[in-house]
């Protein structure tokens, strides 16, 4: 045996060392599937807290809507308690640690981030949501449920909810980073097995193209496409077999072709650009883009791609290997979402929220140059609540869609319209304060409103009561703007209604 050991010393050697290496391996791979298994858990946590900070300020908007058109009794508050409860729940839990709740509703105890830049993001995020927290709590705790707090809490909090999302989406690429070390290092032990095998023994040779075909199996049945351009040809190097089912071509069709082949001409140039820039200055300055796809009949696929630098094969030039993942349903949420958001589900009109957004950047503008000046029209519907109370809120809501469509088509296409909630309506008109040709549009508006409308064979009659406010001679605040024209809406009201009266100076 001891000479059978010293004939074949040469080959027995190399195998121990590759029994000891396989050894650390798993070990390792113990260790790190562990962590990666905890990291999970955070990025889909931290995932989770992102659409939070959309949720909670989706979730407050609906409360405001339904408190200017419902009852304060039958306002749903929990949905949104709930979501406050577990934003903050999960926020001390990454700071401090601790136990939160996962995607299925079970606890889970999640460890404390120890990250240098994820604890930054954490303590700017506190920063940002405790007074946001405890306004909210103040606020929802009061009974019966104010409008003006949680419309000024609606105001004064849209730019937290933003800041929030980006530093939650700040700390899900943070979670996402450190996962992609902890990943790569595994990759550099399981690499050192590998050389030591090839070095070593002529059974590291199969082991190695054991290794290849499992890793070329697992390529070609995930639904990611894996892409390797050249830098300095533009050309498609290597492409997987996975680009067949979502862009219906063979993968044989791309290879050695430009790159640019696969995307629209935008995301062509996108691309051309960023591999321009790589190869004057040989480094890659981004990680991930979104891009458009091209699928074969010419269907246009949203996609994202996380990019890496690294050199060819034969090592003699550098090659940006991409893995491209498809995000159009995704993309489709996103603004599925938005438009929520920002849209009155009644009359399809720009909702409070939207309409202050386009206010400002047009008081903004208005701002920069004298001559553009802007003007706000509010308008209040006269005996709509008889219309409500006599023929129910479906026949309601029908006269508010048509409400919006006469307004718009006394409007210039340039000009805004939305709908505050209720029966109550606001215009934005740019450029135009001369007051003749301010009250020659609001007396078109009253003179079609007071037009009967008929619904499922009732006839509706209505009117409009309108105040004008004039940016900057009555303000150069949108809130006191909107007042402004609110209280002349009420003079009008108060005189007799179906008419129009400026603000006073």
């Amino acid at each position: 045996m001891i000479e059978t050991l010293k004939k074949y010393k040469l080959i027995v050697m190399p195998l121990v060392l590759v029994v000891i290496f396989d050894l650390l391996l798993l070990v390792s791979n113990f260790i790190l599937s562990a962590e990666l298994e905890s990291a999970s858990v955070n990025i889909n946590i931290a995932g989770r807290q992102r659409m939070l900070s959309q949720q909670i300020g989706k979730e407050l908007a609906l409360v405001h809507l339904k408190l200017n058109v419902q009852s304060n009794e039958s306002i749903n508050k929990n949905q949104l308690l709930t979501s406050i409860a577990l934003f903050d729940k999960t926020l001390s839990a990454f700071m401090d640690g601790g136990e939160t709740m996962n995607a299925h509703g079970v606890p889970v105890f999640i460890d404390k981030l120890t990250d240098p830049e994820s604890i930054n993001t954490l303590k700017a995020a506190e920063a940002l949501w405790r007074p946001v927290y405890k306004n909210l709590t103040r606020i929802l705790a009061s009974k019966p449920l104010q409008v003006e707090p949680v419309e000024q809490l609606l105001v004064n909090s849209e730019s937290s909810y933003t800041e929030l999302l980006r530093l939650m989406n700040n700390l899900t690429n943070q979670l996402e980073q450190d996962a992609k070390y902890k990943t790569y290092l595994l990759r550099t032990l399981q690499s050192i097995v590998v050389v030591m095998v090839i070095l070593s023994f002529f059974m590291a040779s199969i082991r190695l193209i054991r290794r290849e075909r499992y890793y070329k199996a697992l390529m070609e049945n995930s639904t990611d496409i894996v892409l390797g351009m050249d830098v300095h040809s533009g050309n498609v190097t290597f492409i997987s077999a996975s680009v067949h089912s979502l862009l219906h071509q063979d993968a044989s069709f791309y290879i050695g072709k430009p790159a640019g082949s696969l995307f629209t001409s935008s995301s062509e140039k996108q691309l051309l650009g960023l591999l321009d820039k790589v190869k004057r200055t040989g480094l890659l300055d981004i990680e991930r883009c979104d891009v458009e796809l091209v699928q074969q009949d010419g269907t246009i696929i949203q996609a994202e791609m996380i990019m890496k630098l690294c050199k060819s094969e034969d090592s003699q030039s550098l090659e940006v290997m991409g893995d491209i993942r498809d995000i159009t349903e995704r993309k489709k949420a996103e603004l599925q979402l938005l438009d929520m958001a920002h849209t009155d589900t009644v009359t399809g009109l720009p909702n409070r929220a939207s309409f202050e957004l386009l206010a400002q950047k047009a008081l903004e503008k208005s701002e920069c140059h004298d001559e553009l000046k802007m003007t706000l029209l509010f308008v209040d519907l006269d005996g709509f609540k008889s219309v409500n109370d006599q023929y129910g809120h479906q026949v309601g809501d029908a006269v508010l869609e048509e409400v919006g469509v006469r307004i718009k088509s006394c409007l210039r296409q340039s000009d805004e319209v939305s709908r505050f909630g209720g029966d109550e309506f606001v215009i934005l008109l740019e450029g135009i304060s001369d007051r003749d040709t301010i009250e020659l549009i609001g007396k078109k508006i009253i003179q079609l409103l007071s037009t009967e409308i008929v619904v499922d064979d009732y006839i509706c009659e209505i009117g409009a009561s309108i105040g004008v406010a004039i940016s900057p001679e009555h303000g150069s605040d949108i809130i006191k703007l909107i007042k402004k024209a609110d209280n002349a809406m009420y003079a009008v009201k108060q005189s007799g209604k179906n008419g129009l009266s400026f603000s006073p100076d």
